[in-house]
Formats: C-alpha cells, structure tokens, sequence
C-alpha cells in the first residue's frame, strides 16, 4: 500500500482533456465522474508529465486561454488538496522504458508508460481515463489497472 493511499486515482490526460473541452464525448460522463470522485473523497494523483502533454494537447486544441486557465486550476488544485502531483521519478522513467519493450506491439506513449511506472511505485491500481491503454496494460503482478468511470 502507498503512502497515498489504496483507494487514489490517477486522473490520466484523457480525462482531464474530457474534463476542459465541454465539445468532447465524454465531457458530460468526465464531469459527473470527477464530482463523485470528488465527493468520495478520493484522492486524484497527477504527474508531472501528465500536466505537460495535457498543457500541450489543451494549446494545440483549444488554445492558450483554455490550456493555462485549466492547467493553473489544476496547480491551484495541488495547493488546495484536491489533487496530489506525483512527480516521475528517474526509476519510473526506466521503469517506462522497460514497459515501452515489453509491450513493443502497443502505442503507448511515453506518458503512459510514466504513469503505468508511478502506478506501480505507489501500488495504485484505479485510473480515471478515457485512454483504452490503461485496459491493456497489466501491473506486476499481472492485475490489470481498473480504468474509471
């Protein structure tokens, strides 16, 4: 079990992207998600690297104005205690490049892989995304992740 606790969810990019684009498919499920999410308790964890392809994905889709107020809601988010950052350790960042060759056949990013290693470091298995990767990749041990909502 992880300092963080068992029950913590990863809040993968897809999800946050869900989250700040009100025109995506999955806008209306990511939102009433997140508030049950929210009122659970649970603790939402998100990476370093997560921050900066969401930062990217936000700029190029949806321009500057949405990628800096939304990702400043989610660094205020840090400092309120609704999200946890985990940053990827240099261990996770080898540990990724090992998940990148065991699964060669899949397109995982390397974003992915961070997270899958963090995932693992801190023996988390519950993601919030949209990302159907989080479905195939499986932890030590073999458990799949259970990918939310």
């Amino acid at each position: 079990m992880s300092r963080i606790g068992r029950n913590a969810t990863v809040v993968d990019t897809s999800a946050h992207y869900a989250l700040a684009d009100r025109g995506d498919a999955n806008h209306s499920e990511a939102v009433s998600f997140a508030r049950k999410l929210r009122n659970e308790g649970i603790i939402l964890i998100v990476t370093n690297l997560i921050i900066a392809e969401l930062y990217g994905l936000l700029l190029l889709r949806l321009g500057r104005y949405v990628a800096f107020n939304y990702t400043k809601t989610i660094l205020d988010g840090f400092r309120s205690g609704v999200f946890w950052l985990e940053r990827v350790t240099e261990a996770d960042e080898e540990r990724a490049w090992e998940i990148l060759e065991t699964y060669a056949d899949q397109y995982f990013s390397y974003v992915d892989a961070t997270t899958f290693a963090v995932m693992e470091r801190l023996n988390l298995d519950r993601a919030f995304a949209f990302d159907k990767h989080f479905e195939t990749f499986r932890l030590k041990g073999r458990r799949p992740i259970i990918r939310l909502p």
